[in-house]
């Protein structure tokens, strides 16, 4: 029996709608569904916005496994509901999409760098946490495409929220001690980041934003902001903040319409800003290290009283410009008033500098308080950079492996301190990367400077601004750390996305179920990927935890971290310490032996094992061992301890 066609069909045909009515009822479907869809993409980027600048906690790996997990969730989503038909996605620039592809290319070198890699684990990491940039890049290009032209604006406000918050949140550690613990132990300020030179950029970054909003009809509120970021910015002792800020102030004037307006802002806000800071400095609970808390207490009183004495001064200086009409002044007048304005500020900060090198203010070190602020040097980050050409050279085309500075310079320095990074992005990645991987982040840069440009010429003032603050982003990163820290990073590919996204036209592509189920199953795949160290670390900490009271459970322990995380030869080394306590020697060995294998040019898993085989007395091993830690590590003092016990023996 041969069935008919669809009773909904045939009462369609019946009536004289037809095809075009089916049609039309799927086209209204599809747009109700995208209606659904659309509000939805901008929150989610203003979400990935607060949650980097405020609760990223710096390099926390603990933080980096639940941020990343919603980026990836995030981008997964969007990217199945444009593919599915259900969100318009924008026609990018070929500058946009060159930024894009590029970032992508760059985030696959880091992953193929594993291979080679010196420390392989670390590798992964960095690979995680990139991959978390670029999660954040196409959540950005999709908000931006939604919300069209008005995206920058809505962008510089949420990123304006976010700064403002961690400001405040910084200096009110400062009042209340209570708020800042770890502040006993360390004056500068470190806010949401955990690092003084880190937090330093996200407080210079707000007074282009606050300027910007107090050209914007808001003068109390970006005067307000411009005095928070001043005074925590002044707390941190970070030269490379505070030049970043000028920088970024400067730039602004070349690109905002009202210098005049911008610069009376900025002097109604900085002057009290200087005079409240020069308060802190003078007060040991505030600016130096290793003070009691009562101490803490009793200035951060004091402290906090001069900080509202401050604002209050904002405001009323605010008023005051309020009753002026400073855009009915002449056009020469006006100039007149810049040109003079800001000669006095280069003339202060010129004194400043010279004053700084004339009075001795006692050596450069991370923690020689104000003064450092006037002082010049590079504080040993000329040592770090030429460590990283020597890295260069020695491996060429890939580098040796990303993240991995901190082992792979271990040949090269001259003494035994530590750093993570050579603070520098060039030549991080020139050194961890290679040719190779350097070409690739030329080539990313590059993209991101014209795609900003462009949406620069064809935006409004939200954009300059922004601009601004990914301008002072490049500056900071060419003296800094800053792809280690997704309270930078994470907003700067972001607002780069988004720009490069904002004002194109959008298209709605045809529904595709498979690319669709691709993109979830690629995000869960990036979860997974990013939350597998985070269980191992964790379950090696257990395993830490119980070593000494129950070797078996912590071999066990330590062998279900290696399967989580077997790049790890840190898992060896402490699996074969609980193998030794528990009495089995020979598993030991193997597992010391298996960590030089997976890390062979890795000086610590060198050192282990001859530390193991020299309590086991085999001297000629140990002394093979230790040789070869040497050579890779000329001058770690644990080293050299186990080869004057062995000549010892």
């Amino acid at each position: 029996m041969t069935r008919g066609p669809p009773v909904f069909t045939n009462k369609l045909t019946d009536y004289g709608f037809g095809r075009r009515a089916v049609l039309a009822s799927r086209a209204m479907r599809a747009a109700s569904g995208r209606a659904r869809w659309e509000p939805a993409v901008p929150a989610l980027a203003a979400a990935a916005l607060l949650l980097c600048v405020l609760f990223s906690g710096g390099a926390s790996e603990r933080r980096l496994a639940w941020i990343g997990a919603y980026a990836f969730v995030a981008a997964a989503a969007v990217g199945a509901a444009a593919l599915s038909g259900r969100l318009t996605v924008p026609r990018l620039t070929r500058a946009g999409a060159a930024f894009l592809l590029a970032l992508a290319a760059f985030v696959l070198w880091m992953g193929l760098s594993i291979v080679w890699s010196v420390e392989a684990d670390r590798s992964w990491d960095y690979l995680n946490q990139s991959f978390i940039y670029l999660a954040l890049a196409l959540l950005g290009a999709a908000a931006g495409g939604v919300v069209g032209a008005r995206a920058p604006r809505l962008a510089a406000y949420a990123l304006a929220v976010a700064l403002g918050l961690a400001v405040v949140w910084a200096l009110a550690g400062k009042v209340v001690p209570a708020l800042d613990p770890e502040g006993d132990r360390v004056g500068r300020v470190r806010g949401t980041v955990g690092y003084w030179n880190a937090f330093a950029l996200l407080a210079a970054s707000a007074v282009p934003l606050a300027l910007w909003l107090a050209g914007a009809r808001r003068r109390m509120l970006g005067a307000l902001l411009v005095y928070a970021a001043v005074v925590a910015l002044l707390l941190t002792f970070s030269r490379g903040g505070l030049a970043v800020a000028l920088a970024c102030v400067a730039l602004w004037l070349v690109l905002a319409p009202g210098r005049l307006e911008s610069l009376l802002t900025l002097l109604a806000a900085a002057v009290p800003a200087l005079a409240v800071s020069v308060v802190a400095f003078a007060l040991p609970g505030v600016s130096s290290d290793e003070q009691p808390r009562d101490v803490r207490v009793d200035d951060g009183l004091v402290f906090g009283a001069a900080l509202g004495a401050g604002a209050l001064a904002v405001v009323l200086l605010c008023r005051g410009l309020a009753r002026r009409d400073v855009e009915a002044l002449p056009d020469r007048t006006r100039r007149r008033l810049v040109l003079g304005i800001g000669g006095v500020a280069v003339a202060a900060l010129a004194g400043a500098l010279v004053a700084g090198a004339l009075v001795d203010t006692g050596p450069l070190t991370i923690h020689a308080g104000p003064g450092r602020l006037l002082k010049l040097g590079s504080s040993d980050r000329w040592a770090w950079w030429t460590e990283s050409t020597e890295i260069f050279r020695d491996r060429p085309v890939g580098g040796s492996g990303a993240g991995t500075f901190e082992v792979a310079r271990r040949p090269f320095r001259d003494d035994a301190s530590d750093t993570t990074e050579p603070h520098s992005l060039p030549l991080q990645f020139l050194a961890e990367l290679g040719f190779v991987g350097a070409a690739v982040f030329v080539v990313l840069i590059g993209a991101a400077i014209v795609a900003v440009t462009e949406a620069v010429k064809r935006l409004d003032g939200a954009a300059r601004a922004l601009a601004v603050v990914l301008a002072g982003f490049g500056l900071h990163a060419l003296v800094e750390i800053d792809w280690d820290y997704v309270a930078l990073t994470g907003p700067a590919v972001l607002l780069i996305g988004l720009l490069a996204a904002a004002g194109h036209e959008t298209t709605r592509s045809r529904a595709r179920v498979l690319p669709s189920v691709a993109a979830v199953a690629l995000g869960v795949t990036a979860v997974l990927s990013i939350a597998a160290p985070r269980l191992a670390q964790r379950t090696l900490e257990d395993a830490r935890a119980v070593r000494a009271s129950d070797p078996v459970r912590a071999a066990e322990l330590a062998e279900d971290a290696h399967a989580l995380n077997p790049l790890s030869a840190e898992i060896l080394r402490e699996w074969a310490l609980a193998e030794e306590l528990a009495g089995d020697a020979e598993r030991a060995r193997e597992l010391h032996e298996e960590a030089t294998e997976l890390q062979p040019e890795n000086a610590r898993t060198w050192r282990a094992r001859g530390a193991f085989e020299l309590a086991q007395g085999d001297v000629d091993a140990a002394g093979r061992s230790l040789s070869r830690a040497r050579a890779l590590d000329p001058h770690d003092p644990l080293t050299q301890r186990l080869l004057a016990e062995l000549a010892a023996r």
